[in-house]
């Protein structure tokens, strides 16, 4: 018979001949020695054979399967591979870039915790967090304004300034003023609204309370139904308003004397020493409580 690939007898310009008809052993059916990248998964040798020459895709010119540490970059896979174990130079050992919130501390990272909090000890640039970032570090700070300037109700140290006022003091969080000078109701709201602040606005029986222990006289408190007649909100300058969740008015009030047609009393004082409230013309002279809110 002819000879021919396959007979098990290697002839002239065959380089093996197993005599099978099998590609995934030492001889293809060619009758050429099976090698990597020819197109065939050599049994027990070879975990991959895709025949091509592209080192980056899903098997390596090794015939290995790809995989994130063997230093080659899977294209589409992985952003690198830098075939080591080290987690904290220019490659991660997921092959993914190093970033700010990998929870790893790379070089140029103070801290990385991995989080998106601001507000914990290590902020989302990986730097840690201090006095005069700009943000409130959870049980530590009272406040942080963003700089280390004392008097402008945060202190060099973070902590709550209350700092205006012939008396003061803090409830709530927030920082309670009394201004003794007897103003119109819009131009204690103005006073108020140049130091950051707003006429007092107050939303309990403790935290009326309190405000009616810093007074010494009638005061204007931020509560107003100027502009809808019977309808009184909180008015808070730049912050808005607020509907009422608690009143104080004493016996007969509100009454809109000496209403209802301008000048009708749309602007509310707390009554010292009573703290009870009434409703009095704006322009009436009064002393005023501003409330400051971080």
């Amino acid at each position: 018979a002819l000879p021919t690939c396959g007979d098990a007898v290697v002839q002239t310009r065959e380089e093996c001949d197993d005599g099978n008809l099998s590609n995934a052993d030492a001889c293809l059916n060619t009758c050429l020695n099976a090698r990597c990248g020819d197109g065939f998964v050599r049994t027990g040798v070879e975990a991959c054979d895709d025949g091509n020459g592209i080192n980056g895709d899903a098997c390596t010119n090794t015939c290995a399967l790809a995989r994130c540490g063997d230093g080659i970059v899977h294209v589409g896979v992985e952003a690198c591979d830098d075939g080591n174990t080290i987690d904290t130079d220019g490659c991660r050992n997921t092959c993914a870039l190093p970033s700010c919130g990998d929870g790893v501390v790379q070089t140029g990272e103070e801290c990385d915790d991995g989080n998106g909090l601001d507000t914990d000890a290590c902020l989302n640039t990986c730097l840690n967090a201090r006095c005069g970032d700009g943000f409130v570090r959870t049980g530590v700070e009272g406040c942080d304004d963003g700089n280390t300037t004392a008097g402008d109700w945060c202190s060099a140290a973070c902590a709550k300034e209350c700092l205006y006022g012939a008396a003061r003091g803090m409830y709530g969080g927030n920082c309670y003023m009394r201004f003794g000078t007897a103003v119109s109701w819009r131009e204690a709201a103005d006073a108020c609204a140049v130091i950051d602040s707003y006429l007092v606005a107050i939303s309990s029986l403790g935290e009326n309370d309190f405000v009616r222990g810093l007074i010494n006289a009638t005061s204007w408190i931020g509560l107003t139904d100027q502009w809808s007649e019977g309808t009184f909100i909180w008015y808070l300058g730049t912050r808005g308003t607020l509907a009422p969740v608690y009143t104080n008015w004493t016996g007969g009030q509100p009454d809109n004397a000496p209403g209802p047609n301008p000048p009708g009393a749309d602007c509310g004082a707390i009554d010292s020493p009573g703290g009870l409230w009434r409703d009095e013309a704006c322009t009436t002279p009064y002393a005023y409580v501003c409330e400051h809110q971080w």
